[in-house]
């Protein structure tokens, strides 16, 4: 995943914070990612991981429980911090079991209705988002990853090469076998068993 998108969010309960994303196969679990929602005293950014391709709308899921929760610098970013897009307050539409959505300046105010367990806010997209690696960026993680094999393999080396010798085929050995044999036939000779 080289996309991120990015919001900072205050809640007053814990939860599950969620972003789902349609690619042409609608909305479902499978494209979404999730991050667990704390209470914080301040606000806190949150990353949902994006996936290379075509982006035709995008739904937020702020929280599975009834809670009042603000909502800000919503942007998507590439791996480095680099500012793809940014969605304004006002781009968030409530779509489920939302009671309040108000914009004051660069904060949305949302507020759930009683024992809500999925408010959803949905953002339309005016055109489709083409998330994709640039020449640039692939030719950067290439480099990278070959940097790092190539540093691997000097770290790891080589497997040692065997070579052998091939002992029966030496001229040496050849001969010492036969001055072995020469001196057992004389000593069997001698001894009178031959």
């Amino acid at each position: 995943m080289l996309f991120r998108s990015k919001v900072t969010l205050t809640s007053d309960t814990p939860g599950m914070t969620q972003l789902f994303w349609d690619t042409g196969e609608g909305m479902n679990e499978v494209d979404s990612s999730a991050q667990p929602l704390k209470v914080e005293p301040r606000p806190v950014q949150y990353g949902f991981l994006l996936p290379l391709g075509t982006i035709k709308s995008l739904r937020f899921d702020p929280t599975n429980r009834q809670a009042v929760m603000t909502f800000r610098n919503a942007r998507i970013e590439d791996r480095y911090g680099h500012l793809v897009r940014s969605f304004q307050p006002d781009e968030f539409i409530a779509a489920n079991q939302i009671a309040r959505h108000e914009v004051r300046g660069d904060t949305l105010t949302m507020e759930s209705v009683p024992n809500a367990n999925d408010p959803v806010l949905d953002l339309k997209l005016a055109t489709p988002l083409v998330l994709k690696a640039g020449l640039l960026l692939r030719l950067r993680d290439s480099l990278t990853t070959f940097a790092l094999v190539l540093a691997l393999g000097l770290v790891v080396g080589a497997p040692p090469t065997v070579r052998r010798l091939q002992l029966w085929c030496h001229p040496l050995v050849a001969g010492t076998l036969v001055a072995l044999l020469g001196v057992f036939w004389v000593g069997r000779k001698r001894q009178g068993l031959v």
